[in-house]
C-alpha cells in the first residue's frame, strides 16, 4: 500500500492565523509531519471574528461571510504549503479543517466553528472534511 499525504488546518483561540501541516500516513500508521505553512489573520478579520464571540446584530450573515473569508485564507495557506513541498492537489488524500471557534458553549451542547468546507474544497481542489467539534459534543 502506498503512503498517503494529508493536510490539517487549524486556527486557534488566539485568532492570530491559520496553520496547515502536511502529514504522511501508511493506512492508520502515523509516519510524520513533512511540512508546515502559516498565514496570519489580517487585523480586520481578527476583529470581526472577536466581535462574533458576543451576541450582536446580524450574526448569521456576518458568520457566513467570515466563513467564506476564512476558507479563502485557508486555501491560500494550503497553496503555500503545496508550493513549498513541490506538490500538486492530486498528491493529497484529504484536507481536514477544524474551522475557527467563535463561540464555545459545551454546557449548552454546542460550539460554533467557522469554515465554508465546500468553498475550501473548491479552492484547493482537494477532498475536505471538517466540523469535528460537533461530533465531540454529541
Amino acid at each position: 500500500m502506498e503512503t498517503q499525504l494529508y493536510i490539517g488546518i487549524m486556527s486557534g483561540t488566539s485568532m492570530d492565523g491559520a496553520d496547515a501541516v502536511l502529514i504522511r500516513m501508511d493506512g492508520g500508521k502515523w509516519l510524520g509531519a513533512e511540512g508546515h505553512a502559516f498565514t496570519p489573520y489580517p487585523d480586520d478579520l481578527r476583529a470581526a471574528l472577536l466581535a462574533l464571540q458576543n451576541i450582536g446584530t446580524d450574526e448569521l450573515h456576518r458568520s457566513r461571510m467570515l466563513s467564506q473569508e476564512l476558507s479563502r485564507l485557508y486555501a491560500q495557506t494550503v497553496a503555500e504549503l503545496l508550493c513549498s513541498q513541490n506538490l500538486a492537489p492530486s498528491d493529497i488524500t484529504a484536507v481536514g479543517c477544524h474551522g475557527q471557534t467563535v463561540r464555545h458553549a459545551p454546557e449548552h451542547g454546542y460550539s460554533v466553528q467557522l469554515a465554508d468546507l465546500p468553498l475550501l474544497a473548491e479552492r484547493t481542489r482537494i477532498f475536505t472534511v471538517g466540523d469535528f467539534r460537533s461530533r465531540d459534543l454529541a
